[in-house]
């Protein structure tokens, strides 16, 4: 948003809307935004080829960015699973089955698992 802000002079308010088609990957938005994003760069002096390399950035990020608190949420609860399969493996293994008994495809993964943990 800043980037969209400060190089292109979009407003906070249309900033977000760049953010929110980033984040929702709407290729129609994000073409509109880019067209508005190169004119306003235009208009603050910015050399063309540097306001396409950014876009271009941008638009590669919006492919598989991911926000910070979301990353760190997921992170900790990796973080959490890793350790209880690492230190409780039989009731982590026995909570996993249990959580996923509707699907017999997983549970038969899971138990192939099991019996290559030794357990």
């Amino acid at each position: 948003m800043q980037i969209a802000s400060e190089m292109a002079g979009f407003t906070m308010g249309e900033a977000d809307i760049l953010r929110r088609a980033m984040g929702k990957k709407d290729r129609e938005l994000m073409a509109k935004q880019r067209e508005k994003f190169i004119t306003g760069c235009r208009e603050r002096n910015t050399a063309p080829a540097k306001a396409e390399r950014v876009w271009e950035l941008m638009e590669k990020f919006a492919g598989y960015g991911f926000n910070k608190s979301h990353a760190a949420a997921y992170g900790l609860v990796a973080y959490q699973t890793a350790y209880f399969k690492a230190n409780y493996p039989v009731e982590f293994m026995a909570a996993l089955l249990t959580s996923e008994m509707g699907d017999t495809d997983k549970i038969v993964k899971y138990i192939e698992e099991c019996r290559a943990m030794g357990i």
